[in-house]
C-alpha cells in the first residue's frame, strides 16, 4: 500500500480511520497526562498544566468527531473496485468519498465518476436521501463554475451498466473543467 494515500483513492477510508484513531489516542493520553502532572505537582487542579490539557482537548474533540462520523462507512472489496476501475480507466474516478452536510448528515459515495455527460456516483446506502444529497453537492459544483449533472445510483449493477454505455474521459487529455469537478468533490469530502 502506498505510504501517502490520497483522498479519493481506494483504501483511503480505512487508512484515515486508523490515523484518526491513533491521533485521538495520543491526544487523549496527552490531555490525561498533562492534567495528572499538573494535579500531582501542584496539589490542585487549577494550574498551568490544566490549561494546556484543556487546550489540547479541543483538537482531541475535533479528531474524535471526525472518526465517529467516518465509522459507519466501509470500503468495498478490492475486486469490486477493480471491476469499476476497468470500466472507467483511464478516466476520472474517485472512491470512498464521505461528504458531511451542515445538518449533520453524511453522504457516502463509494465511487464517483466524471464523464462528459455528468458525474455519476454509487452509494451502497439504499437509505441515503439522494434527493437531499444531489442538490447539496450540485450547489458546491455551481459555486465552482460547474453545472454538471449529478446522478447517484444505489444499484451497483445499474451504475456499472451506465459506465459501460458511456464514453470514457482520458484523465491526461480531458478538458480542465472535468478535473475541476473532481477537485470540487474531493474538496467537500472528509
Amino acid at each position: 500500500m502506498n505510504g501517502m494515500l490520497r483522498k479519493g483513492k481506494y483504501g483511503y477510508l480505512k487508512r484515515k480511520k486508523i490515523l484518526l484513531l491513533i491521533i485521538s489516542a495520543v491526544l487523549a493520553a496527552g490531555v490525561a497526562g498533562m492534567y495528572l502532572i499538573g494535579y500531582f505537582t501542584s496539589g490542585h487542579s487549577v494550574n498551568l498544566m490544566t490549561l494546556f490539557a484543556l487546550l489540547t482537548a479541543i483538537p482531541f474533540a475535533i479528531c474524535l468527531t471526525n472518526l465517529i462520523s467516518l465509522l459507519p462507512f466501509k470500503s468495498g472489496t478490492e475486486e469490486a473496485f477493480q471491476e469499476v476501475k476497468a470500466l472507467v480507466d483511464p478516466g476520472v474516478m474517485d472512491c470512498e468519498l464521505v461528504i458531511a452536510n451542515k445538518d449533520g448528515r453524511s453522504y457516502f459515495l463509494r465511487y464517483a465518476v466524471v464523464l462528459e455527460e455528468g458525474i455519476f456516483a454509487y452509494t451502497p446506502d439504499e437509505k441515503m436521501k439522494t434527493d437531499l444529497a444531489v442538490p447539496y453537492v450540485r450547489n458546491f459544483l455551481r459555486l465552482n463554475d460547474s453545472d454538471a449533472e449529478l446522478v447517484i445510483f444505489t444499484d451497483l449493477q445499474a451504475f456499472k451498466e451506465k459506465l459501460a454505455s458511456s464514453d470514457r474521459l482520458d484523465r491526461e487529455s480531458c478538458d480542465e473543467k472535468y478535473l475541476r469537478q473532481e477537485g470540487t468533490l474531493l474538496a467537500i469530502s472528509m
